[in-house]
């Protein structure tokens, strides 16, 4: 995701927040799509600052309602399915904090 590099300049996740909210409806303005790139940014905000993967997992299950339970490749692949509109609020950023959760570094 482009919205990446916001994580890098904000200072608090409130900054990040709005960096977000700016940065993303430039081309994805829908409820959906901000809470994507926003649960994204906050993953890679916090993991700068060494937040424990499971204190990040939990925070965007919390707030996101993301089901972070499917954790291999294997689980993920068979059921898939990327579409313009998603099932709830989006289906690619679970998938993507659960492989980068498992990443042994």
């Amino acid at each position: 995701m482009r919205i990446a590099p916001v994580a890098f300049i904000a200072r608090t996740e409130a900054e990040l927040e709005c960096k977000v909210e700016r940065v993303s409806a430039i081309t994805h303005n829908h409820p959906e799509a901000l809470a994507s790139a926003t649960a994204v940014a906050l993953a890679i905000f916090r993991a700068l600052r060494r937040t424990p993967t499971v204190e990040i997992a939990t925070s965007l299950q919390d707030r996101f309602g993301y089901d972070l339970t499917t954790t291999t490749p294997d689980k993920i692949r068979p059921t898939y399915e990327r579409t313009e509109r998603t099932r709830s609020q989006a289906s690619s950023p679970p998938e993507a904090t659960t492989g980068s959760a498992e990443h042994p570094t």
